[in-house]
């Protein structure tokens, strides 16, 4: 596995609008070479390299050097769901705040959101941070769950009592965008209490959902490993060349995953969740009747096996399945006797609930098989609040056994009206958890530790409220850009209905609407009928593919692509319109408007290599 200790920051610009920016500038991963100095005692020139800090809102700003600023206290706490690279976030903070002075500390809360309320600390020692660098899992520190966060996250007079009597300089989150919108609130509290502890985010989510980031840290391992899995299940239905298996992945609202597991095994099918909202209108029966469609024409080649990747909150975005779990809310909330015992899986008495279901939703319920109905009432129970506006967390629901209930009850269908002859045969696998703990890429392990370095200096900087944000991430590693967005830059703010003085202003940061690239450009993906499946392999950590990024990464920006389409084409106009005799003072105003346009990128160069 590498192990490399040299790491290089390139100079760090803000990469998002209104956003603050630290500039990074030749700092290294190389602490064994800093010899430790005492506490407030400037490094030699020779071993340390100046960090330049941006002016703050406040309009004021600070240079400062490595080595030359007092012992810093900073805390980190992990709240939500671990992923790939929490410990090299922990290493990177680390080894700069050792790097910087010899008195620096990092102090851990374990588990989580409950450590942070009741100052449960501990202080990181290189030996036992030994153990567990470049390391999966979370068990250096523990976890709270990210259910907890709605009712312990109000504590924030806690959360301040603590980081005063431990006397830190800053607070490192790490987390998602729930998470975040929590640590927002928590960092415009220190500032109103004049509390002086900074408030630093990690933006941490398999997801990628986060917005404004190129690349959030953990997305790299999980679908390296999830396609690996994906492929030795295609190596399997290739085999027997009789079987069909349904995938269920994690995937929200923009199948981040589901897309680059995809470019990476060529499964026969992908259901994305932007092919089922408003623009593109495809409902739960378009979605089975595509899929079994291309069952239909591989069976015509007599291939008789396949492989369908489906993000397991795919049908939260279906407008049936938005429809019943918004009328089985309303049942819970006026009706709860009729759920009796459902919710907890001991009932499997249906018919009162059934009885309240409109003739539609009723129809599409009974299909179901009996434990995935109980699946449905459990997280509805769970969730009432969010059910009754159509959408819920359907990560423990078995979204591939009611597609595969679907597609055998239509083809079933098909064989009776004699369009389908062959056989079907079938098998489900889920893949919920297996890439929470794994073992990061070396991607990974470089943009945690990069992530947790510069918090450091965010934290030594007195930065707070900011979301560490690394770009350029296509880039060779000495390449890479740091700045900071601020959290305000992420939120979306809700105001209370008009009359209703018991709602409050709200704010929350909302996921990525849409993928940010274009798979129909890049994917190099042939017709389903004529499709190999591909078994990409295990993540390597030696040799010419471990340095291997995403294909989602390397690829055009849908945005971009776009624009540069329609520039393209106003191009070919304009030149149509100049040779038709137009104008001499028309095309003056052209020219000098295209002159701007010239001049404008030219005083931002770097744009080529933004996102």
């Amino acid at each position: 596995m590498r192990r490399d200790d040299s790491f290089a920051l390139g100079s760090g610009v803000d990469s998002s609008p209104g956003a603050s920016s630290v500039d990074l500038v030749g700092l290294s991963r190389q602490a064994s070479e800093v010899p430790r100095q005492a506490s407030c005692q400037p490094a030699s020139p020779a071993n340390a390299s100046p960090v330049k800090a941006s002016p703050s809102d406040s309009g004021h700003s600070e240079e400062m050097e490595i080595g030359v600023n007092c012992a810093q206290r900073v805390g980190v706490v992990l709240i939500g769901r671990s992923g790939p690279g929490i410990n090299n976030v922990i290493t990177g903070l680390h080894d700069y705040l050792k790097a910087s002075s010899q008195g620096s500390t990092v102090i851990c809360f374990g588990l989580g959101l409950h450590g942070l309320i009741h100052g449960h600390s501990f202080e990181l020692t290189e030996e036992l941070l030994a153990a567990h660098r470049n390391q999966g899992g979370c068990d250096l520190l523990g976890q709270s769950q990210p259910e907890d966060l709605p009712s312990l996250g109000q504590d924030l007079s806690a959360c301040a009592a603590t980081v005063k009597q431990l006397q830190l300089d800053g607070l490192v989150v790490w987390g998602g965008r729930n998470v975040h919108s929590w640590t927002a609130r928590l960092s415009e509290y220190f500032a109103e209490h004049k509390v002086s502890t900074r408030v630093v985010g990690v933006p941490a989510s398999v997801q990628s959902d986060l917005p404004l980031i190129e690349q959030t840290l953990g997305y790299d391992t999980v679908c390296k490993l999830f396609a690996s899995i994906v492929g030795n299940l295609a190596t399997q239905v290739a085999s027997s060349g009789k079987l069909w298996c349904f995938v269920r992945i994690p995937g929200r609202s923009i199948s981040h995953i589901a897309a680059e597991v995809a470019l990476e095994t060529h499964p026969h099918v992908v259901l994305m969740s932007a092919d089922t909202k408003e623009e593109a209108q495809l409902g739960l029966t378009e979605v089975t009747q595509m899929i079994c469609n291309v069952i239909e024409a591989r069976n015509r080649d007599d291939n008789n096996y396949g492989l369908v990747l489906i993000p397991d909150q795919l049908l939260a975005s279906v407008a049936e399945m938005q429809q019943l779990f918004a009328e089985v809310g309303q049942i819970h909330k006026h009706c709860p006797d009729a759920l009796e015992g459902l919710e907890s899986g001991v009932g499997r008495n249906f018919s009162p609930m059934l009885s309240l279901l409109p003739p539609l939703s009723r129809a599409l319920f009974q299909t179901f098989p009996e434990r995935v109905r109980a699946q449905i009432c459990h997280v509805i129970h769970e969730d009432s609040d969010n059910a009754e506006k159509g959408f819920i967390d359907l990560s423990s629901v078995e979204t591939e056994v009611i597609f595969q209930t679907l597609v055998e009850t239509e083809l079933t269908r098909r064989v009776v009206l004699g369009s389908f002859k062959g056989a079907f045969q079938v098998i489900t696998y889920s893949l919920p958890y297996h890439g929470r703990s794994a073992m990061p890429t070396n991607f990974d392990c470089d943009l945690g530790y990069a992530i947790g370095y510069a918090a450091g200096v965010f934290v030594e900087a007195e930065r707070t409220g900011l979301l560490v944000d690394i770009s350029k991430l296509k880039e060779d590693v000495s390449q890479w850009e740091v700045g900071g967005v601020p959290f305000s830059s992420l939120m979306q703010f809700k105001e209370p209905e008009p009359g209703d003085r018991s709602s409050k202003l709200t704010y929350s940061i909302r996921p990525r609407s849409r993928l940010l690239y274009d798979l129909s450009y890049e994917s190099s993906m042939p017709d389903p009928c004529e499709r190999t499946l591909v078994s990409p392999g295990p993540a390597q950590f030696e040799g010419p593919c471990s340095g291997t990024k995403t294909q989602t990464l390397c690829m055009p920006q849908a945005q971009r692509v776009r624009q540069m389409a329609k520039t393209e084409q106003l191009i070919k106009e304009l030149k149509s319109k100049a040779s038709a005799g137009c104008q001499v003072e028309v095309l003056k105003a052209v020219k000098m408007l295209l002159q701007g346009g010239v001049d404008l990128m030219k005083q931002r160069p770097d744009l080529d290599g933004r996102r």
